[in-house]
């Protein structure tokens, strides 16, 4: 593709783009909630095996003992 090409290419992209904007509705709205902190009471946590499972699938990487390894976002110094 020559520059040309590239440039009129993404115009289209610009215009499709720009008449597809037109069919949202931006009205914002607002919600009153009563209760600021909303945290669930004290109880004694459930072993729910599939879960388990499910959250180990996508851990990047467990060591030995079988905890997660984390990494610090690449974004954070």
């Amino acid at each position: 593709m020559d520059e040309e090409e590239v440039r009129k290419e993404g115009e289209k992209v610009l215009e499709e783009l720009s008449r597809a904007l037109e069919e949202i509705d931006l009205a914002e709205t607002y919600y009153v909630v009563d209760e600021i902190n909303v945290t669930r009471g004290d109880a004694k946590g459930r072993i729910d095996e599939e879960f388990k499972l499910i959250l180990k699938r996508n851990a990047p990487r467990l060591d030995e003992d079988g905890s997660f390894v984390m990494e610090v976002g690449k974004w954070v110094e």
